[in-house]
């Protein structure tokens, strides 16, 4: 075993980590310019345009400023994966997550073009934290510019995650909506993955609500879609998909409420109703909407049975909802 070897095995790094430093000179990964013209252009020069970029930002979105020492730093320049330890490489992962999330709102902005091109070329992120990357692009996968980006990713193994959208990178066009609808009607889980994307972007700290618009529009649009795409609406999606609705209609974020209020309609138009189910979803929205409880009168499964107990649920919440204010 070489001294190399044995160095990385102390160290704990897989041998499949590639080096930026031995990467062929020839081509390299570039958002902003042509692989060959990119192998051209040293790492000082991309670091300039990453924290040009980053300084944009921040006049738009002064928490990106967290970012300035831990990915932006003068140290980074150095910085090579396959020599630091595991430790290091999952704590990097996570600033690299995080930053992206933050990213996303942004990613159609030339300043966030600039940022990814330095996070690409340092850190490698579209071979190492393709699920993180995937994420920010995501809401966009009808632009260019997410099909530009998705022909950077590492994805060619059939295992990943990601290697459904092979197809689409070849191809070298944009990810189509019905397309994309009909992946989350077929892969139930990829919805959970959408919904969590919600969770994690409330999450986040630092961040106004207001940056998480696209966000919460890509979410009502696909949920709807699926909604209207599916050809039965199951008790197994039901039970996927109501504890997602259910903690979006008691949220404090307005945006984020409506777009439940959305989905709750869709729903009502799609599926009949149980008198459980009817109830869960009165006691959360009759404080602030009426018009949905209306609807799901209209398409609740045996009305004349049940108007009188969905009457009794809306008195009864309306009346403690009174009292309490």
């Amino acid at each position: 075993m070489s001294s190399l070897a044995k160095q990385l095995k102390q160290l704990q790094i897989p041998g499949s980590l590639p080096s930026t430093a031995t990467a062929k000179a020839s081509k390299k990964a570039s958002l902003l310019f042509e692989s060959k013209e990119a192998a051209d252009i040293d790492n000082e020069t991309v670091f300039s345009i990453g924290l040009n970029g980053l300084e944009e930002l921040k006049v738009i979105e002064p928490a990106f400023s967290t970012f300035d020492n831990s990915l932006f730093g003068e140290t980074s320049k150095s910085l090579e994966r396959a020599l630091q330890s595991k430790d290091v490489n999952e704590k990097l992962d996570k600033h690299i997550s995080k930053f992206l999330q933050y990213l996303s709102p942004y990613f159609l902005l030339k300043p966030a073009h600039k940022v990814l091109e330095w996070l690409i070329r340092r850190y490698q992120i579209h071979v190492h934290n393709v699920d993180s990357l995937v994420t920010c692009i995501l809401p966009y996968h009808e632009t260019n510019l997410f099909s530009r980006m998705l022909q950077l990713l590492t994805i060619k193994d059939p295992s990943s995650k990601w290697n459904w959208l092979r197809p689409v990178q070849k191809a070298g066009s944009p990810l189509s909506k019905t397309a994309f609808l009909q992946h989350c009607v077929s892969g139930p889980g990829f919805l959970s993955f959408i919904c969590e994307m919600v969770k994690e972007g409330i999450a986040l700290e630092g961040i106004p609500p207001s940056s998480l618009r696209v966000l919460f529009t890509f979410y009502t649009s696909t949920v709807v879609g699926v909604l209207d795409m599916l050809p039965k609406v199951t008790e197994k999606f039901l039970s996927q998909l109501l504890p997602y609705l259910l903690e979006g209609l008691k949220s404090d974020l307005p945006e984020m409420v409506a777009s439940s209020y959305m989905i709750t309609a869709q729903l009502c138009s799609r599926c009949n109703m149980e008198e459980t189910l009817v109830k869960s979803l009165t006691d959360s929205i009759c404080k602030v909407n009426c018009i949905l409880i209306i609807k799901m009168m209209i398409t609740v499964k045996n009305i004349n049975q049940s108007i009188k107990t969905i009457f009794s649920h809306l008195f009864l919440s309306v009346s403690m909802y009174m009292y309490s204010v």
